[in-house]
């Protein structure tokens, strides 16, 4: 396999030889971007898809460590080939747009960030190589830095690359009116006037999402309050954050006060974008858009939402869904994420709106109609803020097959709500606080009463006494001494003068 050397610390050669290039190619992992010309080709591969930033605030992602930017820049070559350098480079932009003036003379300004920047040099036929790593295939008595090339022989070349990126920075954001992009770009230089660069440009998504274990975001949301001595109502929501495409799970308890009639409950998140340049001196605030989720209406204007308000024994009503989230392929309903970039802030807020009418106060043949609406702010993630791309692989996983890679956006393969079978929350319901049937207990066992003081041990029942004969320690084998045989029945006492012989009957 041949070889040459060069400035990167790492010396350069060929991953296959030239003879099983033609009959192979080589395999591409997760997200990767291809320039080709005639028989010279370059790509990038990164080691994961999207890198995910720890911390929706800024207390949280502070003291978290950096997150690692790591991929391969591959190189092909199917002939010998000049080559000048190569060069890797990622950069971070921001970019926000307003716009000054009255129409129709409107003028737009935009104002561009750079957030980071980086280069890796991976050969560079200008600098000098040392003697000592100087290749046998190049001429010994012309030198590259002199000659601006050095001949490369056919194979693949692969150039490893790794960045630590604080979890500081802002994540990916596009927006109408402002972007944060971040990107890699490789170029291969060629020498000669009449031979173009390669350029090979790949994006790179940084998401943000939950730390691992906060409660916060996982906590649900419960509302109950008394409306006007009318209608008391319980609003349950499982949780703070969810991915764009999943499932809010949202239970509902109304129990009515009075004869009140509850005609639509509707679902209902709002989307607000603010927009700041020059250090926050120009702020726009784009107008908030409202889509609707989920809404139930009664099948007349006459009928009621609520089960048997009529009668004397009127109970609660509960409600429970799974609202789904438009997909971020839906282009009908677009929804951004939540962000935590100074310049581009967008958050949500879910409402559940009751409509509602009862009896008006002065004419018993007319209502009167109200609106309940209930606020609570929400955080929406990236529809890959899933389990199977943030939790860590299982341990027992033995084979990792071309099936099991994450695909671009989960959306695109997800499966539509009305497929997904779902176990209720049972988040409002309690268990029934009525007794069981007389017939239905079980009569517990008698008491067995304690015994009775007299018949506690005895000495004539629980102590018996017997005689035996030892020897002294003076040679008398005729005293008797009198022990005690204690009874196996409980509650005996023992008379501990009878246990030892007395001083004077040893004497």
């Amino acid at each position: 396999m041949s070889r040459i050397e060069c400035s990167h610390p790492r010396p350069i050669r060929p991953l296959v030889s030239s003879r099983l290039l033609s009959r192979m190619s080589l395999p591409l992992h997760h997200s990767t971007t291809t320039a080709s010309h005639n028989t010279t080709s370059v790509c990038i591969v990164l080691a994961e898809p999207v890198l995910f930033l720890a911390g929706m605030t800024a207390a949280e992602y502070c003291d978290r460590g950096p997150v690692m930017l790591r991929g391969r820049l591959i190189f092909t070559l199917r002939k010998a080939a000049k080559i000048r350098s190569v060069t890797l480079s990622f950069r971070g932009r921001s970019s926000t747009v307003w716009l000054e003036g009255v129409p129709p003379n409107k003028t737009a300004y935009s104002e561009t960030l750079k957030l980071v920047s980086h280069l890796w040099t991976f050969f560079d036929a200008r600098n000098p190589v040392p003697d000592s790593q100087q290749s046998p295939l190049l001429d010994p008595n012309a030198s590259a830095h002199l000659r601006g090339f050095r001949l490369f022989p056919p194979g693949i070349y692969a150039y490893p690359f790794e960045l630590p990126l604080p979890t500081a920075l802002p994540e990916t954001i596009e927006c109408a009116r402002g972007h944060v992009r971040y990107s890699l770009e490789a170029i291969v230089e060629r020498p000669g006037a009449f031979r173009s660069n390669l350029t090979a440009h790949t994006d790179v998504l940084l998401i943000r999402n939950p730390i691992e274990g906060n409660l916060e975001s996982s906590e649900p949301i419960a509302v109950s309050r008394n409306w006007d001595d009318q209608l008391y109502y319980d609003i349950a929501i499982s949780g703070k954050a969810f991915p764009i495409g999943a499932l809010i799970p949202i239970a509902i308890k109304l129990t009515p006060l009075a004869k009140v009639h509850v005609h639509k409950i509707k679902v209902v998140i709002t989307e607000v974008i603010d927009y700041y340049c020059r250090n926050g001196t120009i702020h726009r605030a784009e107008p908030p858009v409202s889509l609707t989720l989920y809404e139930q209406s009664s099948p007349s204007s006459s009928s009621n939402l609520l089960h048997h308000i009529d009668s004397w024994n009127a109970g609660s009503t509960e409600f429970e869904w799974q609202v789904p989230l438009p997909a971020c392929v839906d282009k009908s309903h677009p929804l951004h994420c939540d962000t935590t970039y100074r310049n581009i802030k967008v958050h949500h807020t879910i409402r559940i709106i009751l409509r509602l009418s009862r009896t008006h106060e002065l004419d018993s043949s007319k209502r009167r109609h109200f609106e309940i609406s209930v606020d609570s702010p929400v955080h929406l993630l990236s529809c890959r803020c899933t389990p199977v791309n943030t939790d860590p692989p299982a341990y027992n996983k033995q084979h990792i097959s071309a099936k099991d890679t994450v695909p671009p956006c989960p959306c695109q393969n997800s499966i539509p709500p009305c497929k997904l079978e779902y176990r209720p929350m049972h988040l409002l319901r309690q268990p029934s606080n009525a007794p069981p049937a007389f017939d239905a207990d079980t009569t517990p066992p008698e008491l067995t009463p304690p015994p009775g003081y007299d018949t506690i041990a005895s000495d004539s029942q629980q102590l018996g006494s017997f005689e035996v004969e030892r020897a002294d320690d003076d040679g008398d084998l005729g005293r008797r001494h009198s022990y005690l045989r204690y009874r196996s029945e409980r509650g005996g006492s023992l008379d501990m003068s009878r246990l030892y012989p007395s001083a004077h009957s040893l004497v």
